[in-house]
């Protein structure tokens, strides 16, 4: 079985260093934007629908969300101007464009 890469000669590396290579790679309004984005997941999409997905990134004005499932997906797109607006309504101003990446967990 080949090495992960998320591993280091001397064991799994700190999530600190992982943490900072993602978020050194946003614009400072997108790293507050995806943090409050992730604290209030649940507030936003409801509880069923955030035990199933999860905010990744964002990207200019693209915010990828991962879904365990296909309907889940489904249900992120056919809602998504009703999940922002739920955002604006916690003062979060949530990219217009989504992208949704399927990985189970």
């Amino acid at each position: 079985m080949s090495e992960r890469k998320w591993r280091s000669a001397d064991g799994p590396r700190q999530i600190g260093g992982s943490l900072d290579r993602l978020f050194g790679r946003l614009t400072p309004a997108a790293a507050s934007t995806l943090t409050s984005l992730i604290d209030h997941w649940e507030e936003i999409v409801g509880p069923e629908m955030a035990a199933a997905t999860s905010p990744m990134k964002i990207e200019g004005d693209t915010v990828t969300i991962r879904c365990d499932r296909a309907p889940y997906a489904s249900h992120l797109k056919l809602h998504w101007e009703e999940f922002r607006g739920a955002g604006g309504s916690l003062g979060i101003d949530i990219p217009k464009s989504l992208a949704v990446v399927l990985k189970p967990k």
